[in-house]
């Protein structure tokens, strides 16, 4: 997925390009499904929007996947961006920065921890906890649902796996940044938060561009609450002027 320039958005994917990025991070057989069940329902929606028919968003989406996109130099994560324990937001129970590819090491308080709070790399999750992530994955978004969310499925692999057990309170915050590091023309960060009954918890999910390059950023977060517990959720955006996003809760 290294760009070349003068490329058009759907000219950098391809099911080829799934395929080996499904091999190289292992999937088990029902996430490989899900992502070129992903690929196929993008390549009908961007066909539709080729025809420029249909609902609005399609025909904004026309636009968008026959523009030209540079993916720009691979980046490391600013490090103004790297995780710690305090900064803007105050104390922190947690803190993960992630790119492209490369991640900075995770930050978990002690208290935390103790509690059982579950706070890790996506990719990390779906081998240690794989029956979690086949349950709750992609039931909150369905693979289809639009071009971007069908494109966010064949190609998510960064992001985080959150889960608070029954009755535990975090009283400061996870804090999540995802930062498109460049090296490829888009970055599909997906979070997935898992509560038990009763617990409560804030996140701050946020998504920078690691450098100046044009890109997408296909975001996907999937909160799934249980019984009486509270989440309140905080996500927002500081792409440079020239990327877009497409972010789905």
């Amino acid at each position: 997925m290294t760009a070349v320039a003068n490329k058009t958005f759907k000219e950098y994917f391809s099911l080829a390009s799934v395929e080996k990025l499904s091999a190289a991070l292992g999937d088990p057989a029902w996430l490989k499904a899900k992502r070129l069940a992903g690929w196929a329902a993008f390549e009908r929606l961007a066909a539709a929007a080729d025809k420029q028919t249909g609902s609005r968003w399609l025909k904004v989406a026309a636009k968008a996947v026959d523009s030209p996109l540079e993916s720009g130099a691979k980046l490391t994560i600013p490090e103004t961006l790297k995780p710690a324990l305090d900064g803007d937001w105050g104390a922190l129970a947690g803190a993960y920065s992630y790119g492209c590819e490369a991640d900075e090491p995770v930050l978990l308080s002690a208290e935390a921890k103790q509690a059982g709070v579950i706070f890790m790399p996506l990719r990390e999750a779906l081998k240690s906890h794989a029956a979690l992530l086949e349950q709750h994955l992609f039931s909150r978004t369905a693979v289809d649902e639009t071009l971007y969310a069908a494109l966010h499925a064949a190609y998510f692999g960064q992001g985080t796996f959150i889960y608070v057990p029954k009755g535990v309170t975090l009283a400061q915050p996870l804090r999540l940044r995802g930062v498109h590091t460049g090296g490829h023309a888009g970055f599909f960060p997906h979070t997935l938060i898992v509560t038990g009954e009763g617990a409560e918890l804030t996140v701050v999910d946020e998504y920078y561009s690691g450098g100046e390059a044009a890109g997408i950023t296909a975001g996907v977060s999937e909160l799934v609450l249980g019984v009486n517990s509270r989440l309140n959720y905080i996500s927002f955006q500081s792409l440079n002027r020239v990327s877009g996003a497409a972010l789905r809760q």
